[in-house]
Protein backbone atom coordinates (compact mmCIF):
# COMPACT_ATOMS: atom_id res chain seq x y z
CA UNK A 1 0.00 0.00 0.00
CA UNK A 2 2.77 2.51 0.88
CA UNK A 3 4.53 1.65 -2.73
CA UNK A 4 1.49 1.80 -4.23
CA UNK A 5 1.11 5.72 -2.30
CA UNK A 6 4.37 6.64 -3.72
CA UNK A 7 4.12 5.45 -7.18
CA UNK A 8 0.82 7.94 -7.50
CA UNK A 9 2.33 10.61 -6.01
CA UNK A 10 5.53 10.63 -8.28
CA UNK A 11 2.78 10.48 -11.07
CA UNK A 12 1.11 13.24 -9.74
CA UNK A 13 4.41 15.47 -9.47
CA UNK A 14 5.98 14.95 -12.61
CA UNK A 15 5.35 16.64 -15.86
CA UNK A 16 6.55 15.93 -19.65
CA UNK A 17 6.42 18.35 -22.34
CA UNK A 18 7.26 17.18 -25.32
CA UNK A 19 5.37 19.20 -28.41
CA UNK A 20 7.81 19.31 -31.42
CA UNK A 21 6.14 23.04 -32.09
CA UNK A 22 6.26 24.53 -28.56
CA UNK A 23 8.94 27.91 -28.85
CA UNK A 24 7.98 28.81 -24.85
CA UNK A 25 8.49 27.82 -21.44
CA UNK A 26 5.18 26.10 -20.16
CA UNK A 27 3.78 28.74 -17.65
CA UNK A 28 0.64 26.49 -16.44
CA UNK A 29 2.86 23.70 -14.89
CA UNK A 30 1.18 22.13 -11.50
CA UNK A 31 3.19 24.19 -8.08
CA UNK A 32 3.56 21.06 -6.77
CA UNK A 33 5.68 19.55 -9.51
CA UNK A 34 9.13 17.64 -8.16
CA UNK A 35 9.89 16.65 -11.95
CA UNK A 36 9.78 18.44 -14.91
CA UNK A 37 10.92 17.27 -18.01
CA UNK A 38 10.58 19.81 -21.31
CA UNK A 39 12.56 17.92 -24.29
CA UNK A 40 12.48 17.56 -28.01
CA UNK A 41 10.85 21.11 -28.36
CA UNK A 42 12.12 24.67 -30.34
CA UNK A 43 12.34 26.72 -27.35
CA UNK A 44 15.79 28.83 -27.66
CA UNK A 45 15.75 31.06 -24.89
CA UNK A 46 15.33 30.23 -21.08
CA UNK A 47 13.80 33.72 -19.58
CA UNK A 48 14.22 35.19 -16.42
CA UNK A 49 12.38 33.50 -13.38
CA UNK A 50 10.73 30.63 -15.75
CA UNK A 51 10.84 28.86 -12.63
CA UNK A 52 10.10 30.93 -10.41
CA UNK A 53 6.92 28.92 -8.48
CA UNK A 54 8.11 25.70 -8.50
CA UNK A 55 9.65 25.70 -5.00
CA UNK A 56 9.49 22.13 -5.10
CA UNK A 57 10.98 21.27 -8.14
CA UNK A 58 13.87 18.65 -7.54
CA UNK A 59 15.07 17.32 -10.83
CA UNK A 60 15.03 20.09 -14.36
CA UNK A 61 15.46 18.12 -17.76
CA UNK A 62 15.42 20.44 -20.47
CA UNK A 63 17.23 18.10 -23.07
CA UNK A 64 17.43 18.18 -26.85
CA UNK A 65 15.74 21.54 -27.51
CA UNK A 66 17.07 24.03 -29.55
CA UNK A 67 18.19 26.30 -26.63
CA UNK A 68 20.76 28.92 -27.02
CA UNK A 69 20.49 31.30 -24.33
CA UNK A 70 20.31 30.83 -20.45
CA UNK A 71 19.15 34.35 -18.47
CA UNK A 72 21.47 34.79 -14.85
CA UNK A 73 18.27 34.28 -13.15
CA UNK A 74 16.74 32.07 -15.18
CA UNK A 75 17.02 29.58 -12.68
CA UNK A 76 16.01 31.68 -9.47
CA UNK A 77 14.49 30.61 -6.21
CA UNK A 78 15.20 26.61 -7.05
CA UNK A 79 16.41 26.51 -3.54
CA UNK A 80 15.54 22.09 -3.61
CA UNK A 81 16.35 21.39 -7.16
CA UNK A 82 19.21 18.29 -7.22
CA UNK A 83 19.46 17.95 -10.59
CA UNK A 84 19.66 20.01 -13.64
CA UNK A 85 20.23 18.61 -17.39
CA UNK A 86 20.68 20.78 -20.25
CA UNK A 87 22.46 18.21 -22.74
CA UNK A 88 21.72 18.01 -26.45
CA UNK A 89 21.63 22.09 -26.68
CA UNK A 90 22.89 25.03 -28.51
CA UNK A 91 24.40 26.40 -25.56
CA UNK A 92 27.88 28.40 -26.35
CA UNK A 93 28.35 29.57 -22.66
CA UNK A 94 26.79 29.10 -19.20
CA UNK A 95 25.76 31.35 -16.83
CA UNK A 96 27.98 29.83 -13.98
CA UNK A 97 26.74 32.55 -11.65
CA UNK A 98 23.08 30.95 -11.86
CA UNK A 99 24.06 28.44 -9.80
CA UNK A 100 24.03 30.03 -6.75
CA UNK A 101 20.42 29.74 -6.63
CA UNK A 102 20.24 26.27 -6.56
CA UNK A 103 22.43 25.24 -2.90
CA UNK A 104 21.56 21.58 -3.52
CA UNK A 105 22.43 21.14 -6.98
CA UNK A 106 24.33 17.94 -7.29
CA UNK A 107 23.93 16.87 -10.96
CA UNK A 108 24.85 19.28 -13.80
CA UNK A 109 24.58 17.89 -17.52
CA UNK A 110 25.78 20.23 -20.16
CA UNK A 111 27.19 17.78 -22.66
CA UNK A 112 26.22 18.03 -26.53
CA UNK A 113 26.66 21.14 -26.90
CA UNK A 114 28.67 24.59 -28.30
CA UNK A 115 30.57 25.80 -24.78
CA UNK A 116 34.31 27.04 -25.63
CA UNK A 117 35.57 27.50 -22.48
CA UNK A 118 35.02 27.44 -18.89
CA UNK A 119 36.29 30.72 -16.57
CA UNK A 120 38.10 30.04 -13.57
CA UNK A 121 35.46 32.87 -11.81
CA UNK A 122 33.21 29.15 -12.11
CA UNK A 123 35.02 27.15 -9.86
CA UNK A 124 33.53 28.75 -6.53
CA UNK A 125 29.81 27.68 -7.55
CA UNK A 126 30.86 23.97 -9.11
CA UNK A 127 32.05 23.39 -4.85
CA UNK A 128 28.75 21.36 -4.50
CA UNK A 129 28.73 19.03 -7.73
CA UNK A 130 29.40 15.42 -7.50
CA UNK A 131 28.59 14.82 -11.14
CA UNK A 132 29.83 17.53 -14.41
CA UNK A 133 29.35 16.30 -17.82
CA UNK A 134 30.87 19.05 -19.80
CA UNK A 135 31.71 15.84 -23.00
CA UNK A 136 31.11 16.91 -26.13
CA UNK A 137 31.44 20.62 -26.50
CA UNK A 138 34.12 22.79 -28.19
CA UNK A 139 37.02 22.89 -25.21
CA UNK A 140 40.43 22.99 -25.80
CA UNK A 141 41.71 24.09 -22.34
CA UNK A 142 40.45 24.43 -18.22
CA UNK A 143 41.67 26.63 -15.79
CA UNK A 144 44.87 25.54 -14.09
CA UNK A 145 43.16 25.61 -10.63
CA UNK A 146 39.65 24.24 -11.49
CA UNK A 147 40.73 20.94 -10.14
CA UNK A 148 41.38 22.54 -7.43
CA UNK A 149 37.79 23.02 -6.32
CA UNK A 150 37.55 19.82 -4.60
CA UNK A 151 40.50 18.68 -3.26
CA UNK A 152 44.09 20.44 -3.44
CA UNK A 153 46.72 18.15 -5.82
CA UNK A 154 47.88 16.31 -3.07
CA UNK A 155 44.88 14.90 -1.83
CA UNK A 156 43.66 14.13 -4.81
CA UNK A 157 46.74 11.74 -5.86
CA UNK A 158 46.65 10.29 -2.42
CA UNK A 159 44.50 7.35 -2.01
CA UNK A 160 44.33 6.80 1.70
CA UNK A 161 42.23 10.13 1.60
CA UNK A 162 39.71 8.10 -0.36
CA UNK A 163 37.98 6.78 2.39
CA UNK A 164 37.24 10.28 3.94
CA UNK A 165 35.37 11.14 0.99
CA UNK A 166 31.92 10.11 1.30
CA UNK A 167 31.01 10.47 -2.39
CA UNK A 168 33.19 10.47 -5.96
CA UNK A 169 32.73 13.14 -7.97
CA UNK A 170 32.48 12.10 -11.48
CA UNK A 171 33.66 14.20 -14.91
CA UNK A 172 32.50 13.85 -18.60
CA UNK A 173 35.66 15.32 -20.11
CA UNK A 174 36.06 13.58 -23.61
CA UNK A 175 34.92 14.26 -26.80
CA UNK A 176 36.62 17.42 -26.61
CA UNK A 177 39.26 19.10 -28.63
CA UNK A 178 41.82 19.23 -26.12
CA UNK A 179 44.99 20.94 -25.99
CA UNK A 180 47.26 19.04 -24.15
CA UNK A 181 50.11 21.91 -22.24
CA UNK A 182 50.62 23.11 -19.02
CA UNK A 183 46.87 24.70 -18.75
CA UNK A 184 45.32 21.23 -18.50
CA UNK A 185 48.70 19.62 -16.71
CA UNK A 186 46.77 18.92 -13.63
CA UNK A 187 43.77 17.10 -15.56
CA UNK A 188 46.17 14.93 -17.59
CA UNK A 189 48.21 13.52 -14.68
CA UNK A 190 44.95 12.70 -12.56
CA UNK A 191 43.66 11.04 -15.54
CA UNK A 192 46.86 8.78 -14.85
CA UNK A 193 45.70 7.87 -10.94
CA UNK A 194 44.16 4.75 -10.58
CA UNK A 195 42.67 5.45 -7.21
CA UNK A 196 41.36 8.66 -6.73
CA UNK A 197 38.10 10.91 -6.06
CA UNK A 198 37.70 11.91 -9.03
CA UNK A 199 36.68 9.51 -11.74
CA UNK A 200 36.12 10.13 -15.50
CA UNK A 201 33.09 9.17 -17.86
CA UNK A 202 35.62 8.31 -19.81
CA UNK A 203 39.18 7.07 -19.25
CA UNK A 204 40.39 7.48 -22.59
CA UNK A 205 40.11 11.27 -23.26
CA UNK A 206 42.50 12.10 -25.78
CA UNK A 207 44.80 15.28 -26.82
CA UNK A 208 43.95 17.02 -30.36
CA UNK A 209 47.00 19.46 -30.14
CA UNK A 210 49.13 20.07 -30.41
CA UNK A 211 50.42 18.14 -33.37
CA UNK A 212 53.21 15.82 -31.44
CA UNK A 213 50.43 14.73 -29.42
CA UNK A 214 47.24 14.45 -31.59
CA UNK A 215 45.50 10.99 -30.84
CA UNK A 216 47.38 10.54 -27.21
CA UNK A 217 45.48 9.85 -24.74
CA UNK A 218 45.66 11.90 -21.28
CA UNK A 219 47.33 8.58 -19.77
CA UNK A 220 50.21 8.18 -22.28
CA UNK A 221 50.49 11.93 -23.12
CA UNK A 222 53.83 13.14 -21.58
CA UNK A 223 54.39 17.28 -21.01
CA UNK A 224 57.46 18.89 -20.37
CA UNK A 225 57.22 19.64 -16.27
CA UNK A 226 54.84 22.16 -15.51
CA UNK A 227 55.20 24.49 -12.46
CA UNK A 228 52.69 26.65 -11.19
CA UNK A 229 54.40 29.63 -10.56
CA UNK A 230 55.44 30.65 -6.58
CA UNK A 231 55.71 34.54 -6.54
CA UNK A 232 58.51 36.18 -3.85
CA UNK A 233 58.37 39.71 -2.59
CA UNK A 234 61.00 41.63 -1.06
CA UNK A 235 59.55 43.10 2.26
CA UNK A 236 56.34 43.30 3.37
CA UNK A 237 56.06 46.97 3.80
CA UNK A 238 58.10 49.82 2.66
CA UNK A 239 58.88 53.17 3.96
CA UNK A 240 60.09 55.76 2.21
CA UNK A 241 60.00 59.66 1.82
CA UNK A 242 57.59 61.47 -0.54
CA UNK A 243 59.11 62.56 -4.00
CA UNK A 244 61.22 59.60 -3.81
CA UNK A 245 61.52 56.85 -6.01
CA UNK A 246 60.57 52.99 -5.04
CA UNK A 247 61.77 49.88 -6.26
CA UNK A 248 59.21 47.04 -5.52
CA UNK A 249 60.88 43.53 -6.06
CA UNK A 250 59.03 40.77 -7.28
CA UNK A 251 60.38 37.03 -7.95
CA UNK A 252 58.69 33.98 -8.98
CA UNK A 253 59.78 30.24 -9.96
CA UNK A 254 58.02 28.61 -12.52
CA UNK A 255 58.26 26.60 -15.60
CA UNK A 256 56.96 28.18 -18.59
CA UNK A 257 58.82 31.77 -17.50
CA UNK A 258 55.91 32.87 -15.21
CA UNK A 259 54.75 36.80 -16.80
CA UNK A 260 54.76 39.46 -14.07
CA UNK A 261 52.79 41.89 -13.48
CA UNK A 262 52.13 44.81 -10.47
CA UNK A 263 48.62 45.89 -9.56
CA UNK A 264 47.11 47.68 -6.31
CA UNK A 265 45.43 46.24 -4.17
CA UNK A 266 41.92 47.80 -5.43
CA UNK A 267 42.85 46.62 -9.51
CA UNK A 268 44.13 49.76 -10.41
CA UNK A 269 46.57 49.48 -12.69
CA UNK A 270 50.41 50.71 -11.80
CA UNK A 271 52.27 53.05 -13.62
CA UNK A 272 55.67 51.69 -12.97
CA UNK A 273 58.66 51.54 -15.07
CA UNK A 274 59.24 47.45 -15.48
CA UNK A 275 63.44 46.24 -14.60
CA UNK A 276 64.01 42.48 -15.78
CA UNK A 277 65.85 40.15 -13.22
CA UNK A 278 67.29 36.74 -13.80
CA UNK A 279 63.83 35.46 -11.64
CA UNK A 280 61.17 37.92 -12.75
CA UNK A 281 60.45 41.95 -12.78
CA UNK A 282 60.82 44.74 -10.49
CA UNK A 283 58.96 47.82 -10.43
CA UNK A 284 60.48 51.31 -10.12
CA UNK A 285 57.79 53.81 -8.84
CA UNK A 286 59.59 57.18 -9.65
CA UNK A 287 58.70 60.15 -7.40
CA UNK A 288 56.06 58.88 -5.69
CA UNK A 289 53.23 61.01 -3.46
CA UNK A 290 50.31 60.47 -0.89
CA UNK A 291 48.66 59.01 -3.99
CA UNK A 292 50.88 56.24 -3.55
CA UNK A 293 50.34 55.33 -0.72
CA UNK A 294 48.78 51.61 -0.58
CA UNK A 295 49.04 48.22 -1.16
CA UNK A 296 50.11 46.61 -4.13
CA UNK A 297 50.01 42.86 -5.38
CA UNK A 298 52.75 41.41 -7.33
CA UNK A 299 51.27 38.62 -10.01
CA UNK A 300 52.62 36.06 -11.73
CA UNK A 301 51.21 33.50 -13.97
CA UNK A 302 52.37 30.77 -16.49
CA UNK A 303 50.36 27.86 -18.41
CA UNK A 304 50.38 25.98 -15.26
CA UNK A 305 48.61 28.37 -13.06
CA UNK A 306 48.28 31.78 -11.62
CA UNK A 307 49.83 33.10 -7.85
CA UNK A 308 50.29 36.48 -6.42
CA UNK A 309 51.65 38.02 -3.16
CA UNK A 310 50.98 41.38 -1.84
CA UNK A 311 53.70 43.80 -0.90
CA UNK A 312 52.96 46.72 0.56
CA UNK A 313 54.51 50.46 0.23
CA UNK A 314 53.69 53.41 2.94
CA UNK A 315 54.72 56.72 3.03
CA UNK A 316 56.46 58.07 5.53
CA UNK A 317 55.36 60.98 8.33
CA UNK A 318 56.03 64.39 7.28
CA UNK A 319 58.80 66.69 8.94
CA UNK A 320 57.41 68.97 11.39
CA UNK A 321 58.42 72.33 9.49
CA UNK A 322 56.29 71.43 6.33
CA UNK A 323 53.67 70.57 8.32
CA UNK A 324 53.68 73.95 9.95
CA UNK A 325 53.21 75.58 7.03
CA UNK A 326 49.73 76.92 5.50
CA UNK A 327 48.99 78.84 2.46
CA UNK A 328 47.13 81.85 2.03
CA UNK A 329 45.17 83.94 0.02
CA UNK A 330 45.38 81.96 -2.93
CA UNK A 331 44.17 83.68 -5.95
CA UNK A 332 43.97 83.16 -9.48
CA UNK A 333 45.47 86.06 -12.11
CA UNK A 334 44.22 85.51 -15.98
CA UNK A 335 46.67 86.10 -18.70
CA UNK A 336 45.34 84.49 -22.02
CA UNK A 337 42.56 81.60 -22.24
CA UNK A 338 45.65 78.93 -22.21
CA UNK A 339 47.45 80.32 -19.36
CA UNK A 340 46.95 81.32 -15.98
CA UNK A 341 49.06 82.53 -12.60
CA UNK A 342 48.73 81.41 -9.71
CA UNK A 343 49.61 83.57 -6.05
CA UNK A 344 49.40 83.10 -2.68
CA UNK A 345 51.39 83.49 0.51
CA UNK A 346 52.95 81.39 2.73
CA UNK A 347 53.27 81.52 6.73
CA UNK A 348 55.52 80.12 8.52
CA UNK A 349 57.57 79.25 5.54
CA UNK A 350 61.29 78.25 5.12
CA UNK A 351 63.72 77.34 2.64
CA UNK A 352 63.48 74.01 3.31
CA UNK A 353 59.47 73.22 3.21
CA UNK A 354 58.83 72.75 -0.49
CA UNK A 355 55.42 73.13 -1.76
CA UNK A 356 53.77 71.07 -4.05
CA UNK A 357 51.05 72.60 -6.66
CA UNK A 358 48.48 70.48 -8.34
CA UNK A 359 45.81 71.22 -10.90
CA UNK A 360 43.55 69.12 -12.81
CA UNK A 361 40.36 69.86 -14.79
CA UNK A 362 37.82 70.52 -12.38
CA UNK A 363 35.94 67.02 -11.22
CA UNK A 364 39.18 64.76 -12.76
CA UNK A 365 41.10 62.69 -9.65
CA UNK A 366 44.11 62.65 -10.80
CA UNK A 367 46.22 65.91 -10.55
CA UNK A 368 49.15 67.21 -12.39
CA UNK A 369 52.23 68.39 -10.68
CA UNK A 370 53.99 72.03 -10.94
CA UNK A 371 57.80 72.38 -10.21
CA UNK A 372 57.48 75.37 -8.14
CA UNK A 373 60.80 77.56 -6.85
CA UNK A 374 61.00 77.45 -3.30
CA UNK A 375 61.74 81.07 -3.13
CA UNK A 376 58.70 82.31 -5.01
CA UNK A 377 55.48 82.43 -4.22
CA UNK A 378 53.44 82.02 -7.79
CA UNK A 379 53.40 79.87 -10.75
CA UNK A 380 52.34 80.02 -13.84
CA UNK A 381 50.03 77.36 -15.63
CA UNK A 382 50.86 76.65 -19.45
CA UNK A 383 48.44 74.86 -22.01
CA UNK A 384 45.00 75.43 -20.40
CA UNK A 385 42.23 74.45 -22.79
CA UNK A 386 39.65 77.62 -23.47
CA UNK A 387 36.61 77.98 -22.18
CA UNK A 388 37.35 75.28 -19.40
CA UNK A 389 37.17 74.92 -15.38
CA UNK A 390 40.25 73.73 -13.52
CA UNK A 391 40.88 73.28 -9.79
CA UNK A 392 44.34 73.84 -8.53
CA UNK A 393 45.85 73.36 -5.01
CA UNK A 394 48.77 74.90 -3.23
CA UNK A 395 49.90 72.50 -0.43
CA UNK A 396 53.05 71.75 1.41
CA UNK A 397 54.91 68.62 -0.14
CA UNK A 398 53.67 65.27 0.98
CA UNK A 399 50.31 66.54 2.42
CA UNK A 400 47.14 66.35 0.94
CA UNK A 401 45.71 69.71 0.13
CA UNK A 402 42.60 70.91 2.16
CA UNK A 403 39.69 72.98 1.04
CA UNK A 404 41.46 76.34 1.65
CA UNK A 405 44.12 75.62 -0.18
CA UNK A 406 42.51 74.96 -3.33
CA UNK A 407 40.69 77.09 -6.02
CA UNK A 408 38.13 76.63 -8.82
CA UNK A 409 38.86 79.07 -12.29
CA UNK A 410 37.82 78.82 -15.75
CA UNK A 411 40.23 79.74 -18.35
CA UNK A 412 37.79 82.28 -19.94
CA UNK A 413 38.01 84.27 -16.97
CA UNK A 414 40.39 87.43 -19.14
CA UNK A 415 37.43 87.93 -21.88
CA UNK A 416 34.85 87.96 -19.34
CA UNK A 417 37.05 90.35 -16.85
CA UNK A 418 36.96 92.76 -19.98
CA UNK A 419 33.88 92.45 -21.03
CA UNK A 420 32.65 93.03 -17.27
CA UNK A 421 34.92 96.36 -17.59
CA UNK A 422 33.38 97.61 -20.52
CA UNK A 423 29.90 96.65 -19.00
CA UNK A 424 30.55 99.05 -15.70
CA UNK A 425 31.94 101.47 -18.21
CA UNK A 426 28.49 101.62 -20.19
CA UNK A 427 26.30 101.66 -17.10
CA UNK A 428 27.96 104.31 -15.36
CA UNK A 429 27.97 106.82 -18.57
CA UNK A 430 24.36 105.60 -19.24
CA UNK A 431 23.16 106.91 -16.03
CA UNK A 432 25.60 109.75 -15.76
CA UNK A 433 23.28 110.99 -18.74
CA UNK A 434 20.30 110.25 -17.37
CA UNK A 435 21.24 112.32 -15.02
CA UNK A 436 23.24 115.26 -15.71
CA UNK A 437 21.54 115.91 -19.17
CA UNK A 438 17.76 116.64 -18.16
CA UNK A 439 19.51 119.41 -15.77
CA UNK A 440 21.82 120.91 -18.69
CA UNK A 441 18.68 120.84 -20.79
CA UNK A 442 16.52 122.76 -18.23
CA UNK A 443 19.38 125.18 -17.48
CA UNK A 444 19.37 126.47 -21.32
CA UNK A 445 15.37 126.71 -21.22
CA UNK A 446 15.57 128.99 -18.40
CA UNK A 447 18.76 130.92 -20.04
CA UNK A 448 16.84 131.01 -23.39
CA UNK A 449 13.19 131.97 -22.11
CA UNK A 450 14.90 134.99 -19.87
CA UNK A 451 16.60 136.41 -23.16
CA UNK A 452 13.33 135.79 -25.60
CA UNK A 453 11.19 137.69 -22.73
CA UNK A 454 9.64 141.25 -23.97
CA UNK A 455 10.82 144.17 -22.36
CA UNK A 456 7.35 145.87 -21.60
CA UNK A 457 6.28 142.63 -19.97
CA UNK A 458 9.15 143.27 -17.41
CA UNK A 459 8.22 146.87 -17.13
CA UNK A 460 4.63 145.75 -16.32
CA UNK A 461 6.01 143.51 -14.21
CA UNK A 462 7.99 145.99 -11.78
CA UNK A 463 4.87 148.25 -12.31
CA UNK A 464 2.87 145.87 -9.98
CA UNK A 465 5.25 145.62 -8.09
CA UNK A 466 6.48 148.77 -7.13
CA UNK A 467 4.39 151.37 -5.21
CA UNK A 468 4.67 154.65 -2.60
CA UNK A 469 1.87 155.78 -0.73
CA UNK A 470 1.74 159.41 0.30
CA UNK A 471 -0.85 160.51 2.70
CA UNK A 472 -2.22 164.33 2.83
CA UNK A 473 -3.57 166.35 5.17
CA UNK A 474 -7.16 167.64 4.23
CA UNK A 475 -8.94 170.82 5.62
CA UNK A 476 -12.14 170.04 6.23
CA UNK A 477 -13.50 170.25 9.55
CA UNK A 478 -15.46 168.05 11.53
CA UNK A 479 -18.60 168.52 13.47
CA UNK A 480 -19.07 171.01 16.28
CA UNK A 481 -19.05 167.67 17.94
CA UNK A 482 -15.70 166.68 17.85
CA UNK A 483 -14.18 169.05 20.51
CA UNK A 484 -13.17 171.54 18.20
CA UNK A 485 -11.98 171.26 14.35
CA UNK A 486 -9.93 168.53 12.77
CA UNK A 487 -7.75 167.98 9.63
CA UNK A 488 -8.77 165.31 7.49
CA UNK A 489 -6.47 162.44 5.81
CA UNK A 490 -6.55 162.05 2.05
CA UNK A 491 -4.58 159.29 0.30
CA UNK A 492 -2.75 159.82 -2.79
CA UNK A 493 -1.46 157.03 -4.69
CA UNK A 494 1.91 156.93 -6.75
CA UNK A 495 2.90 154.61 -8.82
CA UNK A 496 6.52 154.21 -9.90
CA UNK A 497 7.26 153.08 -13.75
CA UNK A 498 10.72 154.39 -14.14
CA UNK A 499 13.48 156.77 -12.45
CA UNK A 500 11.81 160.42 -13.45
CA UNK A 501 8.48 159.43 -14.44
CA UNK A 502 5.30 159.11 -12.24
CA UNK A 503 1.65 158.85 -12.40
CA UNK A 504 -0.40 160.68 -9.71
CA UNK A 505 -3.74 159.70 -8.84
CA UNK A 506 -5.35 162.33 -6.49
CA UNK A 507 -8.67 160.95 -4.28
CA UNK A 508 -10.31 163.72 -2.27
CA UNK A 509 -13.57 164.73 -0.63
CA UNK A 510 -13.54 168.40 -1.39
CA UNK A 511 -11.25 171.10 -3.39
CA UNK A 512 -7.87 171.42 -1.88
Amino acid sequence: KKFFFHFIQCILVSVLCNDPDMFEVPVNVPVDTVKLRIEKTVIRKIPTESFYYLVDLKYLWLTYNSVANIDTSSFYNLKQLHELRLDGNLLSSFPWESLAEMPNLRTLDLHNNKVTSIPAEAGKYLRNLTYLDISSNKLTSLPSDLMDIWLPFSEIASPRNTDSIAQRIILGLQDNPWYCDCRISKLIELSKIVDTVVVLLDPFVACSGPESLAGITFQRAELEQCLKPSVMTSATKITSPLGSNVLLRCDATGYPTPQLTWVRSDNIPVNYTGICSHKGRNALLTGISYKDAGDYRCKAKNLAGMSEKDGGVSLGPATAAVQTVSVKNLRVIPETDERVTLMWKTVNASSNSPLTVLYSKYGEKDMLPLSTDPTKNKVTIDGLEPSTQYMACVCPKGIPPTKDQCIIFSTDGVRMEDDFQVSILLVASGVACAVVLPLIFFLLYKVLMLHRKPKSTREADLAKETYVKFETLSLKPRSVGTGGELWENDHILVSYTGPFSFVKHVHHTQQH
